[in-house]
């Protein structure tokens, strides 16, 4: 029976162990934002409200930080987790940003030109040796 005891004792050891072993350890995040109420995204999912801090954990790994709020400019980083606490500084500017203008287009001109048709030209005309159309001075 005592030896029973033993290895069921050795056995819940070696299963604590290996379990703190094996788990994964989280690192701590934490964003901050010079604005209120600033939505923060990790991966394109929802995280949290920075106002104006966010303290996260997360699991090692590479990760995509986008922080935004209306009438702000938005913030984008992509960080890599490992060991070591993080700490981001997310700067949002004010206004959306901008677009660049279209195109402009050639400017129309006013008086459409119509070249001269057969039918609009007199019977006096002659074929002009010098311009080669047809014209009446020559």
């Amino acid at each position: 029976m005592k030896l029973n005891k033993k290895i069921i004792l050795a056995s819940l050891f070696a299963l604590a162990f290996a379990s703190n072993t094996f788990a994964q350890i989280k690192v701590s995040l934490i964003i901050q934002t010079n604005v209120q109420n600033a939505q923060v995204y990790i991966n394109d999912s929802f995280a949290g409200f920075a106002s104006p801090n966010l303290s996260l954990l997360i699991f090692p790994g590479t990760y995509t930080i986008r922080v935004a709020k209306d009438r702000y400019q938005e913030y984008k980083t992509t960080i890599t987790a490992g060991t070591t606490p993080i700490n981001i500084f997310a700067i949002l500017s004010e206004g959306t940003p901008q677009t660049p203008p279209s195109p402009s287009r050639p400017p129309t001109p006013s008086t459409p030109f119509n070249p001269p048709t057969p039918s609009s030209l007199s019977l006096g005309a002659t074929a002009c040796n010098k311009k080669a159309i047809l014209c009446r001075t020559c």
